[in-house]
């Protein structure tokens, strides 16, 4: 079984909400051509710039329950 974060969130999102949760600004970001460029397709799907928005339809029907309500509190607990 796949295991994914119950609510989805794109990269710029994360990057804003690790940024936050270590106190740090979110001031840059790679365009994916440059990141397709530099690293060859391949590395850069593998790393994070394809875009899948799976969801743990499987997990939550059966009646899993994540220990954070969102990914910027999933964050804040793991950094703390």
């Amino acid at each position: 079984m796949n295991l994914v974060a119950p609510s989805p969130v794109r990269q710029k999102e994360f990057a804003q909400l690790l940024a936050r949760a270590v106190r740090r600004p979110a001031l840059l970001s790679v365009p994916k051509s440059a990141m397709r460029l530099a690293l060859g397709g391949e590395k850069a799907e593998a790393i994070g710039f394809s875009s899948t928005r799976a969801l743990p339809a499987r997990l939550l029907s059966d009646g899993f329950e994540f220990a954070d309500a969102d990914l910027e509190a999933a964050l804040k607990r793991m950094l703390d």
